[in-house]
């Protein structure tokens, strides 16, 4: 009897979840035929381009890095000076060598917050590894 019963709720559900997965592909279909998916793709668009904009206004493209997390991996405050980024640079890129036992994770972490810099400030700042 009890299987009966549960045979029963997955036809019913089955049968209900079946029509109206059917009457939105109809739907779908009938605002694609009125020029529903162009505006669609439109606004996709531009939304993407919107997101692109503001991406690489903050966050460089080769490193990866936004400049608020390249001033607290290089430990500085944004109104340092270049010689400051410099000396921190160098610092923390000698101090994590891998022949001193340091961590190439944070040495890379380094240098691409250097990237950073090089990037989204070039007229503030030109590094140069010494």
């Amino acid at each position: 009897m009890a299987s009966r019963v549960v045979a029963y709720v997955l036809m019913t559900a089955t049968q209900v979840f079946g029509r109206a997965f059917a009457q939105a592909y109809r739907q779908a279909a009938a605002n694609a035929a009125r020029g529903g998916g162009q505006q669609a793709q439109k606004m996709h668009k531009a939304a993407k381009k919107a997101a692109e904009n503001i991406n690489t206004r903050t966050t460089s493209r080769r490193s990866g890095m936004s400049l608020e997390e390249a001033h607290r991996v290089l430990n500085v405050k944004e109104e340092s000076t270049a010689q400051q980024i410099v000396d921190s640079f160098n610092h923390l890129f000698k101090t994590n060598e891998k022949a001193k036992g340091g961590s190439f994770y944070l040495q890379s972490k380094v240098y691409r917050a250097k990237q950073t810099f090089e990037d989204l400030a070039p007229k503030r700042i030109t590094l140069e590894q010494k």
